[in-house]
């Protein structure tokens, strides 16, 4: 069963004693042809370990070096020591990738505050799914640590157990981290959708003042396009008769014009004069 599972991608985190053996599923992210979440198998018991992971390349390198050169505990303790620390490097190495993501977050977001990232929010919706599966991978990984430090594995020596809860609570503070990095992509997104509303609500106000600035030319050349027989009535249109009765006509457009964007402008309507009381 341990050998299938391992051989099987898209386990979930996961731990299973059988009886002189235990298998741990975890999964370690890997960004050498982008970002990947491998999977990790160790199959160990009271005097071996088996690693087996999908590709080459991982973090377990200083890991290794400890090995070879002896410093620390790592080649006094046993093997559950081993697979301590092999889950702990792993769950560290998921510490900068999510420093990362925060750093990309913060860069679109001074974009969007400073008016010069119009660009689509793809990046961002990218990054809170990367985020959101994160977070399901640490948070079944705490849970294959429980039992670790809990006393109910016959592998673990008592002087071990210490380590695999300080391990959980790294996996702990790592689930807290992709928790704040995901509520700040979410604020980023909301950012950009209230940007993204203001600048419409900024164009259908304009476009509102141009028609509220030919609704009375309109109505004035409505009015003078009647062309009333003025033979038949001194009423009937005077103005067309006048010397410069056409001149008069532009000008009272110009006039109407001129003064409705001087009373939008102390309005706070356009421009720069947006008094905070109006």
């Amino acid at each position: 069963l341990a050998l299938e599972d391992a051989l099987t991608n898209y386990q979930r985190p996961k731990m299973e004693e059988f009886d002189d053996n235990s298998h741990i599923v975890i999964r370690m992210p890997n960004t050498l042809d982008g970002l990947y979440f491998e999977q990790v198998s160790l199959i160990w018991g009271k005097n071996f370990i088996i690693s087996i992971q999908e590709r080459e390349g991982d973090c377990l390198d200083g890991l290794r070096q400890r090995i070879r050169t002896g410093v620390g505990r790592i080649r006094k303790s046993g093997v559950d020591y081993l697979v301590y620390a092999i889950i702990d490097a792993i769950m560290e190495s998921y510490v900068p990738l999510i420093i990362s993501l925060g750093e990309q977050l913060e860069v679109i977001e001074e974009g969007i505050l400073a008016g010069h990232n119009r660009r689509s929010m793809e990046l961002p919706h990218r990054i809170r799914k990367e985020l959101h599966y994160m977070r399901r991978i640490c948070i079944p990984t705490r849970e294959l640590l429980v039992p670790l430090y809990r006393e109910e594995s016959r592998l673990v020596q008592a002087a071990t157990r210490p380590y695999f809860r300080d391990c959980a609570d790294h996996v702990m503070q790592i689930i807290e981290m992709v928790e704040v990095e995901k509520e700040f992509c979410t604020q980023i997104i909301d950012l950009h959708a209230m940007g993204l509303n203001q600048r419409m609500n900024e164009i259908m106000k304009m476009l509102t003042l141009i028609s509220t600035i030919f609704i009375p030319l309109s109505f004035v050349a409505g009015l003078y396009g009647m062309n009333f027989a003025t033979d038949k009535s001194p009423f009937n249109m005077p103005e067309l008769k006048w010397y410069f009765g056409y001149p008069m006509v532009l000008s009272l457009m110009l006039g109407i014009t001129l003064t409705l964007l001087v009373f939008f402008w102390k309005k706070g309507w356009i421009g720069d004069n947006r008094p905070d009381d109006k």
